[in-house]
């Protein structure tokens, strides 16, 4: 696997100079089957206002907007969110840019807070405090941590190998994410949710009624 270091400096170049192949990018490695694994949180969308945490280029903000009266995409990089605010034009969707530690929304603004693929930033206790103060009590948060394929073409197989040098199995990512994405005020359950040639692994949390005050 790819140490931590360089996956991060790969992911801030595709983040900025990069952001303009990061969408041909997913469709060449994975085959449309990204797709499939970022929708995967729309059986867990509870309620009708929705943010969508690290949106990069939009890509599921249409797929939101149908489904919900109020959605907002945030994201860190004013490149990433060029392109989703491209995307958006279609559909009602708010584009707000920031740091996810200090999200800029009242408290219970949400009633689901989305978030595909995200970088280790979800794994933040201040972070996990910002989506536990913005969502309502009872609302979710749905992290897809990864995905898989279980049918390759053979012209995919180094493609294959690549990734999983890249992300790890889908395990690993399991084992690293676990106790990090656990915690007092959102518990969850793992949910392994089918797709057309795979399937995603998904983090399924609820927000706990009462919030313990910061000390």
């Amino acid at each position: 696997m790819v140490p931590r270091w360089l996956q991060r400096r790969i992911f801030d170049w595709l983040y900025t100079r990069g952001a303009a192949v990061y969408d041909p990018l997913t469709i060449l490695l994975f085959a449309g089957e990204w797709r499939e694994w970022q929708r995967s949180v729309l059986p867990w969308l509870q309620g009708d206002r929705i943010l969508d945490l690290g949106c990069g280029t939009g890509q599921l903000l249409p797929d939101l907007a149908s489904r919900a009266a109020l959605v907002v995409g945030f994201d860190r990089s004013p490149a990433m969110l060029r392109r989703a605010r491209r995307r958006a034009e279609c559909c009602r969707v708010d584009l707000v840019r920031g740091d996810a530690r200090a999200l800029p929304f009242r408290p219970a603004a949400f009633t689901t807070v989305v978030s595909t693929f995200p970088s280790e930033y979800i794994l933040d206790h201040e972070t996990q405090a910002e989506i536990a103060r913005v969502l309502e009590p009872g609302g979710r948060l749905v992290v897809v941590v990864s995905g898989t394929m279980c049918r390759w073409e053979w012209w995919q197989l180094p493609l294959r190998l690549a990734v999983r040098l890249f992300y790890g199995s889908a395990n690993q990512a399991e084992r690293h994410s676990r106790k990090a994405l656990t915690s007092d005020v959102l518990p969850g359950e793992w949910q392994l949710q089918p797709c057309q040639r795979g399937s995603a692994l998904v983090w399924v949390a609820t927000r706990r009624e009462s919030v313990p005050a910061a000390s």
